[in-house]
């Protein structure tokens, strides 16, 4: 018995690759002769084992392993590829030495595959008198698992077989799936098919929400009848018989929370839902809320202003407008809780001295965008210390900061490389000087406004320096003389937006020296200058790139120049004639029938639009 023993198990686990490939060289429906003993000694090895000779797990009841989960159990379904051994790997995912090396995939399909079956399923009706009644000896049909007796003893190799066989219909083999997954403990996981409605469950005895790894018994739907290990009602289900499960809105991540919280207003978060539970209180505290500030509230007061910002110690973000009641000591206080700041706007707050802006660049030295438009008491104290200290700046607007001279524009210019957007607006301590130095060291300055500021045409002859400048604003300035604009304009090649309004010394020369250079130019504001028909004519010849030409308020353009300026620029979108009086309102008309691409903006079409859009919205108009 002991050597029969020893050659049932050479037979079932430990055969060459030699043999056990003459053993699968039987085609289909060719059964060997020696088929009958082959199933007689595989008999007696399983009688002559007992269940106890199982191999168990060692490893701790919480943390399922592959040997315990797949160990033999009597409602086991498996679909069993004998005597194949299976490639799967020991506990812990450690590769098996003795595991016999993995075969080709040829070996275990079509014809060879049959016999294995028909060898097991015949030991499987000797051993237990169970097997399988769909008759696998037809060419049609198909393997479906067999219920295995748990008298039969398998080792942890072949117990992970799960495979689904089933009909190829281009060469009528036999194709096996195999779809292995991973649960939470890292055990190798298998599909298994319910024997009662054949739906496929990816979840195996170490399921979600099991605490001890022991196989789950089957559950069953109430409404559809479905058994599954883990019920087929499960969550995110679409199925109208199997409605996904609710949750609690405090029971979503944190993350997500404050994601949905993003949505509303500073004084929602703070006055409404922080106040609803702790929960939601830690949720609208969430510091990624908080790392942009918008404030426009006239009545914040320094205390107010203190408590919202010391949310988030990262704050990159903070807008500060209209905010009247604040004090210096409340926005100095604020900004030196501030390290990473990167972007600060302070807008029409007046009240703020000296004090407010003094030690801004020592507290928050990644400022790369500051705004102080409208702000009065702006020093230049200030300003040098922002440009010693914040070399990462690219952004400067200072509208309106009378105080704001040529002394600390300089120093910005020499310690600030990065510089990019620098806007000025009625600025009349902003001379010559600065622009002087910001055309000698910042050489990256892409937008440059000079609106209304102390500039001359000695000043504007330094513009050729900056030539990565794409957008300049000359509007306003009174003493520049036409030569000098269009001398210094057409040296900046890179130039696609250009402001001239009110500037009565633009003539026509300018405006062919200007079409004439500035290929790339796509905005033109010519508004209120001393511009004729011949202007428009070299604009339409020369700068075909034009999209968007504003000359209104220029009392000496006629329908021709309007006509021919429709006629040649093909890239043209819009057209501002507003007061152009000479121009004809037939002319207007036969223009947005001929241009319909164009937008033509003239007193009357402008009051007309308004009034078709007051109609639209529901409005009446009283025609008395």
């Amino acid at each position: 018995m002991a050597e029969q023993e020893s050659d049932g198990e050479e037979l079932v686990g430990n055969k060459s690759e030699e043999q056990h490939h003459q053993l699968l060289a039987t085609r289909h429906g060719e059964e060997s002769d020696d088929e009958g003993d082959e199933v007689k000694q595989i008999c007696q090895v399983i009688h002559s084992r007992s269940s106890e000779d199982i191999p168990q797990c060692s490893a701790p009841a919480k943390e399922p392993c592959e040997k315990r989960m797949l160990s033999p159990s009597p409602t086991t379904d498996l679909t069993r590829r004998y005597p194949c051994k299976s490639t799967k790997k020991s506990h812990g995912d450690v590769p098996n030495s003795d595991t016999t090396p993995t075969r080709k995939q040829n070996d275990c399909f079509g014809s060879n595959h049959l016999k294995e079956c028909r060898i097991f399923r015949k030991v499987l009706e000797e051993v237990s008198g169970e097997g399988c009644s769909t008759g696998c000896d037809n060419e049609e049909d198909k393997f479906v698992p067999i219920r295995v007796p748990s008298n039969v003893k398998r080792n942890s190799e072949e117990s992970a077989i799960d495979q689904t066989c089933r009909n190829d219909s281009d060469n009528k083999s036999k194709v096996y799936d195999q779809d292995y997954t991973k649960c939470e403990h890292d055990c190798q996981l298998t599909h298994a098919t319910s024997s009662n409605c054949g739906t496929e469950n990816p979840f195996s005895s170490c399921y979600l929400g099991s605490d001890t790894g022991e196989q789950q018994q089957p559950e069953t739907c109430s409404k559809c009848g479905t058994e599954n290990t883990f019920s087929s009602c499960y969550l995110g289900s679409d199925d109208e018989h199997h409605p996904a499960v609710t949750l609690h809105f405090n029971d979503l991540p944190i993350l997500l929370k404050s994601q949905i919280f993003s949505y509303l207003t500073m004084n929602e978060l703070l006055c409404t839902a922080s106040l609803v539970c702790k929960t939601w209180y830690e949720a609208a505290r969430e510091p990624g809320l908080w790392r942009r500030l918008h404030l426009d509230r006239p009545g914040m007061l320094d205390e107010d202003l203190w408590n919202v910002v010391g949310i988030n110690a990262n704050l990159s973000q903070l807008h500060v407008l209209d905010c009247r009641m604040l004090s210096g000591k409340g926005i100095a206080k604020a900004l030196a809780g501030c390290p990473a700041l990167k972007e600060l706007i302070i807008m029409r707050c007046n009240q703020l001295k000296a004090d407010a802006f003094c030690d801004i660049g020592e507290h928050c030295p990644l400022l790369a965008k500051i705004n102080f438009s409208n702000t009065n008491g702006v020093p230049d104290a200030a300003l040098e210390k922002i440009a010693s200290h914040c070399s990462h700046l690219s952004e400067l607007r200072l509208n309106r900061c009378s105080l704001i001279s040529d002394e600390s524009i300089t120093q910005v210019a020499r310690y600030c490389p990065k510089l990019k957007v620098l806007t000025f607006q009625e600025n009349k301590k902003v001379t010559d000087a600065s622009l002087q130095a910001l055309c000698a060291f910042s050489h990256n300055i892409e937008v440059l406004s000079l609106h209304k500021c102390s500039i001359t045409s000695q000043g504007i002859m330094h513009l050729h320096k900056l030539t990565k400048l794409r957008n300049l604003d000359l509007s306003n300035l009174s003493s520049l003389s036409s030569n000098s604009v269009g001398e210094a304009i057409s040296n900046l090649p890179q130039l696609d937006t250009l402001n001239l309004c009110l500037s009565k010394n633009i003539n026509d020369s300018c405006l062919h020296s200007i079409a004439a250079s500035c290929k790339k130019l796509k905005y033109l504001f010519l508004v209120s200058c001393n511009i004729t028909d011949e202007g428009l004519i070299s604009i339409g010849r020369h700068s075909r790139s034009i999209e968007h030409l504003d000359i209104g308020w220029c009392e000496d353009i006629t329908d021709r120049g309007a006509t021919a300026l429709s006629q040649m620029c093909s890239q043209l979108k819009y057209l501002g004639m507003v007061r152009c009086d000479q121009i004809t309102e037939g002319c207007v008309a036969r223009l947005v029938k001929e241009f319909p691409h164009i937008h033509y903006s003239t007193f009357l079409l402008d009051s007309q639009r308004l009034l078709e859009k007051a109609k639209r919205q529901g409005f009446q108009l009283n025609t008395v």
